[in-house]
């Protein structure tokens, strides 16, 4: 299962609307699946990327990533090459 959310305002956002927004942390949104032992993280954090506002503005932006599985799941061929540093989720 994999939850992706953005961990805070992104630096174009007009603070009027965001100052009441809530960007839970991924550890919160872990501990709210509230998941039993059958589950394993794989991932839990926070992680920046490069983006473009509406306006053309360039900035770093911060997504929130939470990524766990069932125990005895496996990938299909033991791939896990999603999971390294610089893939899609970082």
């Amino acid at each position: 299962m994999l939850i992706l959310a953005h961990a805070e305002a992104p630096p174009w956002a007009n603070p009027t609307f965001t100052a009441h927004a809530e960007f839970p942390s991924p550890e919160k949104d872990l501990e709210v699946l509230n998941l039993n032992e059958n589950w394993f993280v794989e991932r839990c954090g926070t992680y920046d990327r490069e983006a473009c506002g509406p306006d053309g503005q360039r900035g770093v932006v911060r997504d929130s990533v939470v990524l766990v599985r069932r125990g005895n799941y496996r990938c299909p061929n033991g791939d896990r090459s999603f999971l390294r540093a610089g893939s899609a989720v970082d």
